[in-house]
Formats: C-alpha cells, sequence, structure tokens
C-alpha cells in the first residue's frame, strides 16, 4: 500500500495506511465527542466514526473543562462510547464507505465574539473540493492547521482521497518545520499568512514545494514576493473558507472569481460575500437572511466582466476614528513593506473623544533595530494622517487565535 498517513519527525512516529486501515477495522467502539490529543489517535477516531456514518464532534485540544461544560452540557460526555464495525478490505472501500454512509462533522467556531458556535457538516460538505487523479498521488501536504479546525481537515481529506503522505508541522518552530519540509520532499504546504511569516526571512531555500496556499486571513504581495524566495518553484494561491462554509473560493495571487458551479450559490451584495444556505453547515446558531448568509468579508471589485475581487477586511474589524473607517489591514500592509517587520498587529483602542484611537505593536525580526520614529514617518507618506496609529510599540511576540491567526 503506498506511502505513509502520517509522519512526525520530532515525535519520532510514523503511521502507514496499511497500521491505519489494520486499526480501523480492529476498533470495536467509538467516542462520539473527539478531543485531540495524539494525532494517529484522532484520525483513527475520525475515520471510524464516519466510516460508519455517525456524527463526530470535534473539540480543540486547548478547550477548558468549563468551556466544554458549557458546549457540551457536561465533561462526561467525552467518555461516551458507542459500539462500532467497520469492515474494509482497502484504503479504496474505506474512502468510499466514507463517502456513502452519510456521517458527519461537527466543529465549534473560533468563538472570538463570546462562546464558540457549533457546526455541523456532511461528509460532503469537506470533500468537495478535494482534487483527485493520478496527478496528485505523489503529493506530500505539510499539516500547519490545527486539525480539529476547517483548515486542518481540508488538508486532510485532500491527502487522504489521494493516499498522500502528510508531515506534521503544526505548533512546530521555524527549525522543524525546515528539517521536515526538506526531509520529506513536502510539496504542498497550506497555513496562514502569520505562519508564512514565521519562516522569514528567506536565508534558504526549498525546491519541493510546487504549491502554497494561504488561507485564514488576508495576505499581501509583499509577503508572496518574500516567500516566492523561500519556495522559488511553488505557485501560490488564496483559498476563502470559513467554518459555516468550508472551502468555496480560490485565487491565483490575491483576485477571486465565482466558479462557474458556485454561480447562484456564491454572491456579492454591496461589497459583502453572501453564501446560500445550500453550502452552510447548519447550525441554529447562524443567521440566515431570505436563505443566505452573510459572511461579514468586505471585497474591493477589481473587475466586473468577468467578476474579480479582493477581500479587504472583515466588516466588524473595520475602525471608527473621528466618523473615519479605518481597515487594519491596510494598516498592516503599509507596516509590513518596511524591511525588519517580522509581525504587526493593528487595532482600535476606545477614546472619549474620537471613538477609538489607532494602535499598532509590532515584532522586529532578530537583529533589526527599527524604532516608532522610522515607522511613522514611513506611514506619512503612504497613509492619510487618520489612518497613522497614535500609539506604537515593539513587543517580543504576538498573541495567536485558536486558529493561527494574529488576535486583534
Amino acid at each position: 500500500m503506498p506511502n505513509l498517513v502520517l509522519k512526525d519527525y520530532e515525535a519520532n512516529f510514523e503511521l502507514s495506511y496499511a497500521a491505519l486501515l489494520k486499526e480501523i477495522t480492529l476498533v470495536e467502539v467509538f467516542f462520539p465527542y473527539l478531543k485531540f490529543s495524539s494525532l494517529p489517535q484522532f484520525y483513527t477516531n475520525l475515520l471510524v466514526g464516519l466510516a460508519s456514518g455517525n456524527e463526530v464532534v470535534l473539540l480543540d485540544p486547548d478547550f477548558s473543562d468549563s468551556e466544554i461544560e458549557k458546549l457540551l452540557g457536561s465533561i462526561d460526555s467525552l467518555q461516551q462510547e458507542k459500539a462500532v464495525e467497520v469492515k474494509s478490505d482497502s484504503m479504496e472501500q474505506l474512502l468510499s464507505n466514507i463517502e456513502a454512509n452519510g456521517g458527519s462533522l461537527s466543529l465549534f467556531t473560533s468563538g472570538t465574539t463570546g462562546l464558540p458556535k457549533k457546526v455541523t457538516h456532511s461528509v460532503g460538505n469537506f470533500i468537495r473540493g478535494v482534487r483527485r487523479s493520478d496527478s496528485h498521488s505523489n503529493n506530500v501536504w505539510g499539516l500547519a492547521y490545527n486539525p480539529t479546525h476547517m483548515a486542518g481537515l481540508q488538508v486532510f481529506f485532500q491527502a487522504l482521497f489521494n493516499l498522500n503522505t502528510m508531515v506534521n508541522i503544526y505548533g512546530k518552530t521555524r527549525e522543524e518545520i525546515f528539517n521536515a519540509i526538506e526531509n520529506s520532499a513536502v510539496t504542498h504546504l497550506s497555513a496562514t499568512p502569520t505562519f508564512f511569516r514565521m519562516l522569514l526571512p528567506a536565508d534558504t531555500s526549498f525546491s519541493s514545494l510546487s504549491r502554497i496556499t494561504f488561507g485564514g486571513e488576508q495576505s499581501d504581495k509583499i509577503l508572496h514576493d518574500k516567500i516566492r524566495v523561500l519556495f522559488p518553484k511553488a505557485l501560490l494561491n488564496n483559498i476563502y473558507a470559513s467554518t459555516e462554509a468550508g472551502a468555496i473560493l480560490t485565487a491565483r495571487d490575491d483576485e477571486f472569481e465565482i466558479k462557474k458551479e458556485l454561480i447562484g450559490k456564491v454572491e456579492i451584495r454591496d461589497n459583502e460575500i453572501v453564501v446560500h444556505k445550500s453550502l452552510i453547515g447548519n447550525s441554529p446558531d447562524l443567521k440566515l437572511v431570505d436563505e443566505w448568509y452573510h459572511t461579514n468579508d468586505i471585497v474591493e471589485i477589481t473587475s466586473t466582466n468577468p467578476l474579480r475581487f479582493k477581500i479587504v477586511s472583515r466588516g466588524n474589524e473595520l475602525i471608527n476614528v473621528g466618523g473615519y473607517k479605518v481597515n487594519p489591514n491596510e494598516v498592516e500592509e503599509c507596516i509590513q513593506m518596511m524591511d525588519g517587520i517580522k509581525y504587526c498587529r493593528v487595532f482600535g483602542k476606545p477614546n472619549s473623544v474620537m471613538g477609538n484611537i489607532i494602535c499598532a505593536e509590532f515584532v522586529p525580526q532578530n537583529g533589526t533595530e527599527i524604532t516608532v520614529s522610522d515607522i511613522k514617518k514611513h506611514l506619512s507618506i503612504e497613509l492619510q494622517d487618520f489612518k497613522i496609529p497614535r500609539i506604537i510599540k515593539s513587543v517580543d511576540q504576538m498573541q495567536l487565535t485558536r486558529t493561527g491567526k494574529l488576535k486583534r
């Protein structure tokens, strides 16, 4: 049987498809509520649940007991078992069973505005974007996302349905990631822009990468140019996805188009992406307007025929400064233009007179001296005065969300 399903250099383990299949067919019970602990156990339980047509509820590894109590009603739910029997003589038969048996996956939104909300997707929602052909049979994927999140699951299913190898680089250091990429000749890597900035500066290069995908946050040309130095043979693209809808849009560089099969299901209304309920997971907490889900993601239309657009911000990220709306992504992009900036984040701080004032924090690259005065001088050339942060400070590290994005 070809390839390993999973390899982790730091944890010193590897799991073959043959071993995975054997383990799955020997399992007699599965746990409907799955809190990530080890990757082999996680994927085995996940596939047992789906192959037997059950719902699998995925929980973040850092969910506290009190959060689980609120989400599930009782921490004891984690101990629930269900008797199952999975009969599959091959991986091909197992994958066929997963597609046919009507299982589902329930995830929780990132919870940036309160308690995470449960969203349930059919298996079909996850695999509708999987590309399957002989041309993908030799791909080697780097797993850079949280395995329990939408993006991590999409990488897993893309690798699984082509019997590809996945190399775990989630939560690893820059050095560990580079070692894994080199040792396994990783060909495909999907991650947030924040993850890719962690790999910079590009003081080396890797020729094995053939495709790089940015997702979860807005990326920019400056980052793309730097990543091309690190991965000189890779094609770069962006993906638009959410816990509510899964992956629905892709773009070469940063201009998106609506694919023919999604016309009438994804639309741009008043410069906002809206998605028809047929593409949305099931959740009592999602609000639909006339069968459409409003994503709150704001776009800039760059072409009307054909329709092309760039995603510029989430509507709730815009900062009101004395009646002016400031897009923090625009300010961050200007700061990232400067040499010596590793990360930066821009956010609003309440102010009794202006409503908010713009603030910024940045992490300088090692060995780089850059001052607040340097940044303000640069921004005064690039931006209108009301967009320039009034408070700027250097910090040692940035706080990230559970999805690996910068926390605003």
